[in-house]
């Protein structure tokens, strides 16, 4: 069943695929506009041209002026009514159609003009209280997940020093003189006596392709690796731009860009600036994208430079293993293609008035994208480059240490379960049995003539063990 944990563990993340889809929104349609009456006056001061097109093209000048003079002036007035709608759509007229009229005497009443006041707006998303409770059964899952991987090994651990026991205890020398001898120990007992010293990865694995040159070059990779994931964490790889009638009024008149480029730790505080149950969606976006990463990387870097226990470099092998199911950057990326596609045509819809044709051509009052800017390939690089470092080094580490004893390197696992006699292209070290020429592993099997061929393979490797420790 460790395969099948592997692989839930390893996949049971793309669940948050939508949960990601969600803060990305979160975070992008973050828009903030304060409104100040003296910015706006001078705004249109220099935009007064573009100002004055605008309302020439919504009000003709009676209809203008009954809104300043308040009187009918495109019905029959009144005599008096008549010279106030003549003296005032003339001056409309005049602003109209002479530019030169239009900036002295636009300027001189936008100047003599008084304000006071001020005033926000805020354009946000919120999410529903369905998007936190997935969140929250997602978050279980894996913890629930990664959990049960923990007790499976320390079941396969135990299971692994009973039939070391049952193998000595068939041995040559008998139970008592065993005892005596000190040599009826378990595989934890033997990790803990002969080979809990002080010792880099590397020298336990003598004679291997990484006992050497390609162990420094590891190093080097993951450092290497270790400087791509500081730069996808801080480095802007992401972009949003806001198009559209309101964009565009904004930024001439008030001098406002809603132009914002993101980070992966950005977007984790603007996921999270609502406060509230947000809190949760900005926790999960720093543990999968921020700190799972940065400490997965971290441990890598400890676990192949620092000299430590065999027991020690167990723990840190499977630490590092189970790490993976807390890193989600390839879930992120997919995440963001999603609202990639999906952005524009939500955002369009928010806002529909007519009068934006007047300003867009397109018609639309509001449109925001989402981008990944070019630099995303630090992400993508980045959790390639880390999947392979931590791949190599738990590969390493319970090649050296063996820790299940039938030669389980820790995954992927590929094709089948271990304990299978007929599979070939199983992720576990095989050994040959020099008598019969078949490859076996060192695990118990569902049948009894395997379980016997396995028992007796145990046992001589357990005598030449022996035997070796005797000479020494």
């Amino acid at each position: 069943t460790y395969h099948v944990l592997f692989w839930l563990s390893s996949l049971g993340k793309w669940s948050l695929a939508d949960v990601f889809v969600v803060c990305i929104m979160i975070g992008v349609l973050n828009l903030d506009l304060v409104l100040d009456p003296e910015s706006i006056k001078a705004g249109l001061l220099g935009e007064l041209p573009m100002a004055v097109s605008y309302v020439k093209k919504n009000y003709t000048p009676e209809k203008l002026c009954e809104t300043f003079i308040h009187k009918h002036c495109d019905s029959k007035p009144k005599f008096l009514e008549k010279l106030e709608c003549k003296a005032c759509t003339t001056f409309v007229n005049y602003m109209y159609n002479d530019p030169e009229f239009m900036h002295k005497e636009g300027k001189n009443i936008l100047k003599g003009i008084h304000t006071s006041g001020s005033g926000d707006g805020t354009l946000r998303i919120v999410g529903l209280s369905g998007i936190y409770l997935f969140c929250v059964a997602v978050l279980l899952s894996l913890v629930m997940g990664v959990w049960i991987d923990y007790y499976d090994h320390k079941a396969r651990v135990y299971n692994a020093d009973k039939r070391r026991s049952l193998a000595l205890s068939s041995s040559s020398m008998d139970g008592a003189d065993m005892m005596e001898s000190g040599q009826n120990k378990s595989i934890g007992e033997k990790v803990r006596s002969c080979c809990d010293d002080m010792k880099l990865l590397s020298a336990r694995l003598q004679g291997s392709f990484f006992s050497g040159f390609s162990y420094i070059l590891l190093i080097i990779f993951t450092g290497g690796t270790a400087t791509i994931v500081y730069h996808a964490i801080t480095e802007d790889t992401m972009e949003r731009v806001v198009k559209g009638a309101i964009a565009k009024l904004a930024h001439e008149i008030l001098d406002v860009s809603w132009y914002k480029p993101y980070s992966l730790w950005s977007l984790v505080k603007v996921t999270g600036a609502a406060g509230g149950a947000d809190n949760l969606l900005m926790s999960t976006v720093a543990v999968f994208l921020v700190f799972g990463p940065a400490v997965r990387n971290g441990l890598l870097i400890i676990t192949q430079i620092i000299p430590m226990t065999a027991s020690a470099h167990l723990f840190f092998a499977n630490t590092i293993r189970a790490l993976g199911a807390f890193c989600a950057w390839e879930v992120f990326v997919v995440a963001g293609f999603m609202v990639m596609l999906q952005m524009p045509s939500i955002t369009n819809t928010i806002i529909e008035r007519s009068e934006c044709k007047e300003v867009e051509d397109d018609g639309k009052c509001l449109d925001v994208e989402y981008n990944f800017t070019k630099e995303i390939w630090m992400v993508v690089v980045g959790g390639f480059f880390l999947v392979f470092a931590s791949f190599v080094t738990t590969r390493i580490a319970f090649s050296a240490l063996n820790p299940y004893h039938d030669g389980d390197l820790g995954g992927p696992y590929c094709c089948c379960s271990c304990s299978s006699l007929s599979c070939k292209r199983c992720n576990c070290r095989r050994r040959r049995v020099e008598e019969g020429g078949e490859v076996l592993p060192l695990v118990m099997s569902d049948s009894p003539e395997d379980n016997s061929e396995q028992d007796a393979l145990l046992t001589s490797e357990v005598q030449q063990e022996n035997e070796q420790e005797t000479l020494e």
